[in-house]
């Protein structure tokens, strides 16, 4: 059966010549989290609501006054207290449906954008430019926010109130890549004049009635549909490759939805609708928005750093201890509770404090699950990333830990040493963990089974009970601890299990060795004698492979993306992209997306050391190493010199990115 696919089915509806949409991403399903409780009184009462009468419309009459000889059973109740709200309504006793309807629509805008985005298989090229609408809302301080998805790489940008004719030059004050959030201005102060800026509710509970406003296909005026909160929960967001806390809904949200507000019954916003579930024959109005925390966090960041920085990461992956047996080989004791640490970051905050076989117990006092869950509202478990992203870049966390047992940690070590010893090119090979599905996000979190998602992004996911919390690792330098030891401590006035420490860490954005996003700069490359070098990232897989890039891309490429870990901030990837034909290079002609691993014996970490090699060159030759221990070698004065008649016959303006024109 072929995987799911989770679309951002808000995408912004694509006018002309439209370009694929910015990517998919792999999708791991998160256990049930117990979200089929009974509902509440007031959640019927807001179901039964929208089963009644359209927004805007008055209830049918419901005569069940209480009475000393008849009981109301909690349905009838319910609608009875339902009939009197309305008939209050209709009497004038309070704002009537109809007016918070139009002041809600009033606050709605619909987002033009043309969109230009480079061309990573030829990165001296942009691609030809395409146009898509979108919805937005107004916000307090003359603010619009919508998806980030429906200003990538814009190159106009226009924005235009219900019922006008006008339209206004709008401009991208922060884009959130991860959380699909943008935030626009538009500086002409008469585009605001009259309209009263959305405000945003709690976060809703299940079954609550939600509407959802925007500008979809099907029409050029404004849609409203109806539904209920289905599921809220962490959930992969496909534009950003992440996992951040998501609501589940069943009104229908379709292209161009994306960025419109979704509004509880007292005209608060609960959410920015941002993308669908398709492609499933079982799977029927399933649409997803951006909940309040998530949407806070974001306008949060923005105005306390002035530019948006993130959601933070952890670094590390884990793995749950459900397994008795794996509990008891870790240390744990009777009682104990948390989930292991698989790998850490070289790059991640947790670096130097957490390593392999280091168990988890608890994240700024909160008890995690051995299924890396925590308690989250009433009756309600959500996983322990969600904890995470409520977290800014720089912020401290208070994490317990129960150390591995030093044989443990030895064999993990003799291990590593046999997984990585068969790698590579006699110590050229950036040294990997074998594997395959396991997900890389700013704050993801477990999940079993894959989807896959289809919207402006692709990705990879979890699989086998496997987490992340913003990056991946293969060792660390030391310990960063606090507290320690073994035998009993007290930490602010509890005590702590034998061998179990308290450590903190300051939080910070996660690395990746393979970027999903490029942040709308251009792509590098490099050209020498006709071979093109580019680092790889999502955006160049997905120009080179099309949407279905995480099938058909090479496997040796998608381990790097898989399972890459940065050895440092600036590591990349970097692929013999292509080689333009002319005499210097004959017979190498059919190399293609083949990853570089040396040249002249030095290791290429990335596309500035290519550089300065390349440069720098002293030899007679130049032997460039690939992967596979495939050999390029060229003669260094030939390929000099006929690197200006091969960028002339291809109409190349410069032979290197003008990241690298300082070198």
């Amino acid at each position: 059966m072929p995987p799911r696919k989770r679309t951002r089915k808000g995408e912004a509806a694509k006018e002309e010549d439209a370009q694929p949409s910015p990517g998919q991403d792999g999708f791991a399903s998160d256990e049930d989290m117990g979200y089929n409780a009974a509902p509440q009184p007031s959640q019927r009462r807001s179901a039964s609501r929208r089963g009644k009468a359209p927004i805007g419309g008055r209830a049918p009459d419901v005569h069940l006054p209480p009475a000393q000889d008849h009981t109301l059973s909690p349905v009838e109740l319910a609608d009875w207290e339902d009939a009197q709200h309305d008939e209050m309504l209709h009497q004038g006793k309070g704002p009537s449906s109809t007016s918070i309807m139009n002041e809600m629509a009033e606050a709605v805008v619909k987002v033009f954008c043309v969109h230009c985005q480079s061309n990573f298989s030829l990165p001296w090229q942009r691609r030809r430019q395409f146009s898509s609408t979108s919805s937005g809302f107004i916000v307090s301080g003359n603010r619009i926010l919508t998806n980030a998805h429906c200003v990538e790489h814009a190159a106009s940008l226009k924005v235009k109130r219900r019922g006008s004719d006008e339209k206004f030059i709008a401009h991208v004050v922060a884009t959130g890549a991860e959380c699909d959030i943008a935030m626009l201005r538009v500086e002409d102060p008469s585009f605001f004049e009259g309209v009263k800026p959305v405000q945003f509710g709690d976060l809703p509970n299940l079954q609550d009635s939600c509407i959802v406003v925007g500008y979809p296909i099907g029409g050029d005026t404004m849609s409203v549909t109806s539904g209920v909160v289905s599921r809220i929960e962490v959930t992969s967001y496909v534009h950003g490759s992440t996992e951040l806390l998501g609501v589940q809904i069943d009104a229908a949200i379709n292209s161009g939805n994306s960025g419109g507000p979704a509004f509880n019954d007292s005209g608060q916003c609960v959410g920015i609708a941002f993308q669908s579930l398709k492609g499933a024959d079982d799977a029927e109005n399933i649409g997803y928005i951006i909940p309040p925390p998530v949407v806070q966090h974001f306008v949060a960041d923005v105005e306390r750093n002035g530019r948006y920085t993130g959601f933070p990461a952890l670094g590390i992956e884990w793995q749950k201890m459900e397994n008795p047996d794996l509990r008891a080989a870790s240390g744990m004791k009777a009682g104990q509770r948390g989930v292991m640490v698989r790998r850490v970051d070289p790059c991640g905050p947790a670096h130097k404090v957490l390593g392999p076989h280091d168990v988890v117990t608890s994240f700024d006092g909160v008890g995690i699950s051995n299924d890396g869950t925590v308690a989250f509202r009433s009756g309600e478990r959500i996983s322990f990333s969600y904890l995470i992203s409520q977290k800014y870049v720089g912020d401290t966390a208070v994490l317990r830990v129960i150390r591995a047992k030093p044989e443990v940690r030895q064999q993990q070590e003799q291990q590593q040493h046999l997984t990585d010893g068969g790698q590579g090119d006699v110590g050229q090979r950036t040294k990997q963990e074998k594997g395959k599905g396991k997900q890389r996000a700013g704050a993801s979190g477990s999940g079993s089974g894959t989807q896959k998602q289809d919207a402006g992004a692709d990705g990879a996911n979890d699989a086998d009970g496997a987490g992340s919390t913003g990056g991946n690792g293969r060792g660390r330098g030391g310990r960063g601890a606090k507290a320690g030891g073994k035998g009993q401590v007290k930490v602010q006035g509890q005590e702590l299990a034998a061998e179990e420490e308290e450590v903190t860490i300051r939080l910070k954005a996660p690395v990746r060795l393979v970027p999903f996003h490029t942040e709308g700069k251009p792509p590098s490359y490099f050209v020498h004698g006709g071979l093109v070098f580019t680092p790889v990232t999502v955006p160049y897989l997905k120009s080179e492979y099309g949407k279905d890039y995480d099938f058909d891309a090479p496997i040796p490429l998608l381990n790097q993306l898989f399972n890459g870990l940065p050895e440092a901030p600036d590591h990349q990837v970097v692929v013999l992209s292509q080689v333009l034909a002319a005499e210097v290079n004959i017979g190498y002609e059919e190399l293609h997306n083949l990853k570089v691993e040396s040249l002249n014996g030095e290791r290429v970490t990335n596309m500035r050391r290519l550089v300065q090699l390349v440069d720098g060159c002293k030899s007679e030759w130049l032997s460039i190493v690939l992967e596979n221990f495939q050999t390029v070698v060229l003669s260094a004065a030939k390929a000099r010199s006929a690197t200006p008649s091969i960028l002339e016959m291809h109409c190349i303006p410069c032979d290197r990115s003008s990241d690298l024109k300082d070198l």
